[in-house]
């Protein structure tokens, strides 16, 4: 009111008795309130339909075929009655929504995935430097082989790098020959035939074939590679070798383990880098447990003395701790009530409830893990 009076006063002209109603309340606000407030809904709805620039399908399709891949949605989800109710009522305030069908994603994310290879050539054919590569092989618990291949290249700029540039399936033998076939396919198909300066490989004798295989491609298509020169030996792998070899002869573990770890099926990368410190405990004991193993009847001769047989018997004991919900809840009480009494030590402030760690024996890391916390 205090600005109505103001206006009235600065015009210089007697109030409208329009004006005097609503100074002294007998005229409402609310029909010029609502009419004002409609006009002004409707110039941002415009303000922002101009912001936003005409509908382009195109661009839309492409951002769809983004989300698909990055949340690693199924091809027909564009085609559920939900998703197009969703996006039926979200549309663009220019235009009505029209999403592609299947089989038009699928064919986004092929093209997608060439523009991608076509990205990725471009930018190794204007790189100064070479390229090491990195691969391994293995095969999943349902029988089918892989391989990937990673490249590591500084860029121009100095910046060291490092990208997947191929994951296939190996069709046929699992042998050097057939691997170094697949390999010389990404190199062709990247540029990188005589841009190679490394080959970070684990110690299977097939990468030496896999090799000497690169070797003689590269003298057929007149360049300069050496496999002997070339070829690097995984630091996690000879680790991870060396590791399972000691716990063998110490007895640690049996030899069918042994040659269970060594397989590749192991996971030796995260045996040889697994964080062991007591602060990642919390992760190993929510591991889950193996199927119990008669150490008695394995291939080591378990000596009533030896490693294996203490081992043995500090497993019996953590599966049994471990059994069910009751024995879990027991072993909490007692060390409670222990740690209370100040029979753990002299730390009796804290009355930390340590639920005992349960190896698994292909993976020594966590074997240094459990008898830590059993000590």
């Amino acid at each position: 009111m205090y600005r109505l009076y103001c206006v009235l006063k600065d015009r210089g002209e007697p109030p409208t008795t329009e004006e005097i109603g609503f100074a002294s309340g007998k005229k409402l606000l609310d029909s010029k309130i609502d009419a004002a407030t409609e006009n002004i809904q409707k110039a941002f709805a415009i303000q922002e339909a101009n912001a936003a620039g005409p509908w382009d399908q195109a661009k839309f399709e492409r951002l769809l075929t983004e989300w698909i891949i990055a949340c690693d949605q199924p091809f027909d989800e564009v085609e559920k009655e939900e998703f197009i109710k969703l996006m039926t009522y979200a549309r663009h305030p220019a235009s009505s929504v029209k999403l592609p069908k299947r089989e038009g994603i699928r064919r986004r994310v092929l093209k997608m995935g060439e523009d991608t290879i076509d990205g990725v050539r471009e930018m190794f054919k204007n790189l100064e430097g070479k390229v090491a590569l990195s691969l391994d092989a293995w095969t999943s618990s349902n029988q089918y082989a892989f391989l990937a291949i990673v490249a590591h290249y500084v860029t121009n700029e100095g910046q060291l790098e490092e990208l997947l540039v191929d994951f296939r399936e190996l069709v046929g033998e699992h042998s050097g020959e057939n691997m170094a076939e697949a390999v010389w396919e990404t190199m062709k198909q990247y540029g990188l035939i005589g841009r190679i300066i490394a080959l970070v490989m684990d110690n299977a004798t097939n990468n030496d074939t896999l090799a000497l295989g690169l070797e003689q491609r590269s003298r057929e298509a007149g360049v300069h590679f050496s496999a002997m020169d070339s070829r690097m030996r995984c630091m996690p792998h000879t680790v991870h070798l060396a590791a399972i070899k000691l716990l063998e002869g110490i007895g640690a573990i049996s030899k069918a383990d042994s040659k269970k770890a060594k397989s590749r099926s192991s996971n030796y990368q995260d045996n040889a880098v697994a964080p062991v410190d007591r602060e990642f405990d919390d992760d190993a004991v929510q591991q889950e447990d193996e199927e119990e193993v008669d150490e008695n009847t394995s291939s080591t001769t378990s000596r009533a003395d030896g490693i294996l047989s203490a081992v043995a018997r500090v497993r019996k004991i953590i599966r049994s701790v471990r059994s069910s919900p009751q024995c879990r809840q027991s072993w909490f009480k007692e060390i409670y009530v222990t740690m209370n009494q100040g029979i753990a030590g002299d730390n009796t402030e804290s009355a930390a409830r340590l639920m005992l760690i349960l190896d698994v024996r292909t993976r020594w890391s966590s074997t240094h893990q459990m008898l830590r916390m059993c000590i």
